[in-house]
C-alpha cells in the first residue's frame, strides 16, 4: 500500500533550491517579454528648445524617456489645430517630423535618452510660422500658424502599447517671438 507519508520528500534546502532553479529557468526564458509588459516606458516633456539653423527659427520639444524601459517606434501625431478658441475644420491629422531624422515618423527613445521633435518653423524675421508637418506640407494653409492664440493637440503612440495626449499652446504676432507652453 502506497503511504504519502513514508515518501522521503526532501528537506527545505532542496525545495529551495528547486524553485530558485526553476524561477531562474522562467526568467532566463521570459524576463524581457515579462519586462516589458509589467514596466512600460515614460515620456516626459520637459520643454520647448529654439535653436535657429539657416536662416529659420525652430522650436522642438524635448523629450526624454525617464525610465530603463525603451519606447519602441514612437510616433507623434498632431490632432487637431485650434487658432483663437476656433477648431481648424479643413486640418487633416499627420505625423511630425523628429529632429534630424529624414523621412521616418517612427523613433525609438532609449531608457534615460533625450530626443528632439520639430513643432514649428519660422523665418528670422518672425513674419510667418508653420507646423513641422511634412505630409501636409503641400497642402496650402494647412501649416501655417496664425497670429493669436494657437493650441496644437498631439497623441504618440508606441510600439510598447503606450499613448498620451500632448496640448501645447503658441501665442504669436508676426514681428516677434511666440511663446510657446506645454499645457
Amino acid at each position: 500500500m502506497f503511504c504519502p507519508l513514508s515518501i522521503d520528500w526532501g528537506n527545505f534546502a532542496q525545495w529551495f533550491s528547486g524553485i530558485a532553479s526553476f524561477a531562474a529557468v522562467m526568467v532566463a526564458l521570459f524576463g524581457d517579454k515579462l519586462k516589458r509588459k509589467l514596466w512600460k516606458p515614460k515620456l516626459k516633456f520637459k520643454n520647448v528648445l529654439q535653436t535657429e539653423q539657416n536662416s529659420f527659427i525652430n522650436f522642438r520639444l524635448v523629450i526624454e524617456n525617464d525610465s530603463n524601459n525603451i519606447a519602441e517606434q514612437v510616433e507623434f501625431d498632431i490632432l487637431e489645430v485650434k487658432d483663437n478658441d476656433t477648431l481648424r475644420s479643413n486640418f487633416i491629422p499627420a505625423p511630425h517630423s523628429w529632429t534630424h531624422i529624414e523621412n521616418n515618423s517612427l523613433r525609438d527613445i532609449f531608457p534615460h535618452q533625450t530626443v528632439y521633435l520639430d513643432i514649428i518653423r519660422m523665418n528670422v524675421k518672425y513674419t510667418w510660422a508653420s507646423l513641422c508637418a511634412p505630409v501636409i506640407l503641400p497642402i496650402r494653409g494647412m501649416v501655417d500658424i496664425k497670429s493669436g492664440t494657437t493650441i496644437l493637440k498631439f497623441k504618440y503612440y508606441t510600439k510598447n502599447g503606450i499613448s498620451k495626449i500632448v496640448r501645447l499652446q503658441i501665442k504669436w504676432q508676426p514681428g516677434n517671438l511666440p511663446e510657446i507652453t506645454i499645457l
